[in-house]
């Protein structure tokens, strides 16, 4: 970014020519190279560092408060979405005098709506669905949203936090017509689709894991016609979840080792 767009930008915040010269002998912004041309006019900052700037000086001069924007993305919804939870109670909002229905939120008030309440969102990747459809499968066994379509044109699902923390997985699995998959649920037992769902590995890689002795199902159902078929327990499906996020570890670790390795090429 050139020295006349950064000025552009930081302009919306009152800083002219002067004061971003102060904040360039004061360290707080730095640029990054030297364009043509002489003097400041030859200055060129990161783009990136020049939007944080701007982002967290609007916010100090708010106090601390956050625009229905920033707040969206801090709760990773929309717009539409903080004015319906603001409007109902959900999420405590002041009115500015910028226009009707506009309003800014303070950092504790949305730590306070994040530690009271949550999407299904980081569940989805264990039961392999969309957050709509693990909503509709929690609905079916009780665990109630306090706001979401269905129940009063919210945009998206929230439920109280706490609800989520105590689901037990087994009860979000899709109902089955199958008797001995419905009684291996009843004792707490899931088959090798539903461990899939819940842990994200894809049904092969369970067998491979279990071929190779790693981990030793609960109970082996052998029918007279067919294959044999696995089921597992709660603590097996959690020993599966921590091997996973291993895997994954040590997958990001040798993605950031190949990156040095090629930086340093």
């Amino acid at each position: 970014m050139t020295f006349h767009k950064a000025i552009q930008k930081l302009s919306k915040l009152c800083i002219e020519v002067g004061a971003l010269v102060n904040l360039i002998l004061d360290g707080k912004i730095t640029p990054v190279a030297k364009g043509e041309g002489t003097g400041l006019a030859a200055m060129l900052f990161d783009a990136g560092e020049i939007e944080l700037f701007s982002k967290s000086k609007a916010i100090e001069r708010r106090e601390g408060k956050h625009t229905m924007q920033e707040t969206a993305k801090l709760l990773r919804t929309s717009n539409d979405e903080v004015s319906f939870l603001v409007t109902h109670g959900f999420l405590i909002g002041e009115k500015t005098a910028r226009g009707r229905g506009i309003w800014c939120i303070t950092q504790a008030e949305i730590d306070r709506f994040k530690a009271t309440y949550s999407t299904v969102g980081q569940m989805t990747h264990f039961f392999c669905t969309s957050t709509r459809g693990l909503s509709d499968r929690l609905m079916a066994n009780g665990i109630i949203p306090v706001t979401g379509t269905k129940l009063d044109g919210g945009c998206i699902y929230f439920f109280k936090r706490a609800d989520l923390e105590a689901v037990d997985p087994l009860d979000a699995l899709p109902k089955t017509n199958d008797s001995t998959l419905q009684k291996m649920n009843e004792q707490g037992l899931a088959s090798t689709r539903q461990l899939a769902d819940m842990t994200g590995y894809a049904a092969e890689n369970i067998e491979r894991i279990v071929e190779k002795g790693k981990i030793i199902p609960a109970l082996t159902h052998r029918p007279q016609n067919g294959r044999n078929t696995w089921f597992f327990s709660q603590e097996q499906v959690e020993k599966f979840k921590k091997l996973k996020a291993e895997e994954e570890g040590q997958l990001a670790l040798s993605f950031n080792e190949v990156q040095i390795s090629d930086r340093a090429a």
